[in-house]
């Protein structure tokens, strides 16, 4: 599994070929900019950037010049923990219709059955993150 994260130049690391906020760790320097520059902007601006979903960028400079059409990771993207949120309602529904059984939480960012953002691709088991 070790090698299917890649540690990159700029500070993160990646699980699988893809840059999504479920697929980066890391990065603790650029994130403190990128922090407090986000931190800035008008609360209005801000916080409808945080609800918006756009393509991520790990340059602050890139992100910096198109904070309406980037998201920086960590930084402005919707939380993990409305995703989980989501995840969970997603699952109890798809459990309520018997399309799978079981659904595994808390899984490690290492965990063998995990291809980038997407869980294993078991018929009958979903991981989340």
């Amino acid at each position: 599994m070790n090698s299917q994260v890649e540690t990159l130049a700029d500070g993160f690391e990646r699980l699988g070929p893809d840059d999504t906020p479920f697929t980066l760790r890391g990065g603790e320097e650029k994130r403190d900019r990128a922090a407090t520059i986000h931190h800035q902007r008008d609360t209005n601006e801000r916080t409808d950037d945080e609800q918006s979903n756009e393509p991520v960028s790990r340059d602050v400079s890139e992100w910096k010049q198109n904070l309406r059409t980037l998201d920086f990771p960590f930084i402005d993207t919707i939380p993990c923990e409305t995703y989980l949120d989501r995840a969970w309602q997603a699952a109890a529904a798809v459990q309520e219709h018997g399309l799978i059984e079981e659904v595994h939480c808390n899984v490690r960012f290492e965990d063998p059955n995990l291809h980038g953002k997407f869980g294993s691709s078991q018929l009958k088991s979903h991981h989340l993150l």
